[in-house]
């Protein structure tokens, strides 16, 4: 059933229809396999669109890590950016990616890498004036953004095909509660300066979290999937996919073409 759903929505997209696609995988609270251990899907998600193209439940003996290859073998991303959480910034992710997928990666840089984000942050490049900015005001709160990118460590860093790494910090005010609170972020990608800007970089980094947005949250408020009272065997797996499809509205400004889909 699921290679069928991918194959269909794969052959609505056109080449080059979507730049960069989102890897996330979301554990389903209220159910088990026969382990009694709690399943866990790993989806692939388009940035703009919000649609999933591709989905793989986690086997409990393994992990999300080696399952993206899976999940992504039968795609075709040449060209497409991948993005993806500290989980899964790994250097034979970033080589399978660049080398066997002819893709691109940009990574979030955390504490599971410490040598990779310690150097990062040893450039202490939001000492310096940022390379690119954004401020927003929206549901309450004014975030501005910041981003400084630098080159400087692409021969030094052991990791395959460094092109730039960056450093993003986001600065939020609650009007209501009037509070602030700030947050650091250390990346990496293979794509260049020349290749991709800062405000790419930036809005690329942003369009991670359209998985979370317009998939997981989805799911969760929208469907409540996770008091799902279908448990066992593949009955998670499967109800998971029209979840993630029949909210799914867009339209073809240059066909007028129309979409709907609903399951039921």
């Amino acid at each position: 059933m699921e290679p069928a759903f991918n194959n269909w929505l794969s052959s609505l997209i056109e080449e080059g229809q979507y730049e960069a696609l989102a890897v996330d995988g979301k554990t389903l609270k209220g159910a088990r396999d026969a382990d009694n251990k709690q399943v866990c899907l790993l989806s692939a998600v388009l940035h703009c669109q919000g649609i999933t193209i591709a989905q793989l439940r986690v086997d409990s003996k393994t992990n999300e890590i080696p399952t993206l290859r899976t999940l992504l073998a039968p795609l075709n991303i040449k060209g497409k950016v991948v993005t993806a959480d500290a989980l899964h910034t790994q250097k034979e992710t970033a080589k399978y990616l660049v080398e066997e997928k002819e893709a691109h990666y940009l990574f979030t840089v955390k504490d599971n890498q410490p040598t990779l984000r310690a150097d990062i942050e040893a450039l202490k490049l939001d000492k310096e004036a940022p390379h690119y900015e954004t401020t927003e005001k929206g549901h309450g709160r004014v975030e501005s953004r910041n981003i400084w990118v630098s080159t400087e460590l692409n021969d030094y860093l052991d990791f395959p095909y460094v092109g730039q790494v960056f450093c993003i910090k986001r600065q939020v005010y609650d009007c209501k509660k009037q509070s602030e609170r700030e947050e650091t972020v250390y990346g990496i990608t293979d794509l260049s300066y020349e290749a991709a800007s800062p405000e790419r970089v930036l809005k690329l980094n942003r369009g991670h979290w359209e998985i979370e947005n317009r998939s997981h949250y989805v799911r969760d408020v929208t469907f409540d999937e996770d008091r799902s009272q279908v448990r066992t065997q593949n009955g998670p797996q499967v109800m998971a996919k029209p979840t993630q499809f029949c909210h799914w509205n867009t339209a073809d400004s240059q066909k007028g073409r129309k979409y709907r889909f609903g399951f039921t």
